[in-house]
């Protein structure tokens, strides 16, 4: 894991997550979602920012430099009619070697403000998942839904259970597109994709031919 600058790509992930979460877990009218959809860039375009100022300062075009000035100062943008949202950027970001939010200790992205997502190598993830693994359950892993979530919860549930093989466990994730079979192991995990019928037990069955192991 490695603390960087803020990532255009990784806050606007994280960033995008956080609001369709907020904003679809609830019910709102069409109006909301159509301001939630007037969300403008700002640092997360800087693409159009450097075309600006590019053209300013090489081409002495005269234009508005309020807007350069924003983005400089600030995150995302959030205009509506006769008022205007301006978040702050953030102030940390922990990436993984693949450039995905990622953070073994604590939040993955901190805003000043002391807000902030908890990701497992991009995947978001409730906070007790990454600070306080002993909190998972078997219980809290079948109920999970995501599939990306419950293999996570399942990675992080061996992480954080004995070693002594009490802890030896077998699972069947499934969803509507795709299977695995996850064996675990004291804090080690390995898993492979499911390409026909299959169960699990107390015996394990994923030998030299798993998908990915830990």
């Amino acid at each position: 894991m490695r603390s960087t600058r803020p990532s255009a790509s990784a806050v606007e992930s994280a960033f995008n997550w956080a609001a369709s979460s907020a904003v679809y877990s609830n019910v709102i009218n069409d109006a909301v979602r159509l301001a939630v959809g007037s969300l403008y860039g700002g640092s997360r375009w800087l693409g159009c920012s450097a075309w600006a100022d590019y053209f300013s300062e090489v081409f002495s075009i005269s234009i508005d430099r309020n807007y350069l000035e924003l983005v400089q100062s600030c995150g995302c943008i959030w205009t509506l009619d006769g008022i205007c949202f301006a978040s702050e950027r953030p102030s940390r970001l922990n990436l993984d070697d693949r450039g995905r939010l990622h953070s073994e200790t604590g939040p993955s992205i901190v805003y000043p403000s002391g807000w902030g997502l908890w990701h497992w190598h991009g995947v978001p993830v409730s906070q007790f998942v990454i600070e306080q693994p002993e909190r998972i359950t078997l219980g809290r892993i079948q109920v999970e839904v995501n599939v990306e979530v419950r293999r996570v919860m399942i990675e992080r549930y061996g992480q954080a259970a004995e070693t002594d093989g009490s802890s030896d466990n077998a699972f069947l994730i499934a969803d509507a597109q795709e299977a695995f079979a996850v064996e675990t192991a004291g804090r080690y995990w390995v898993y492979q994709e499911v390409q026909e019928a299959r169960a699990v037990s107390n015996v394990s069955v994923i030998h030299q031919d798993w998908d990915r192991i830990a």
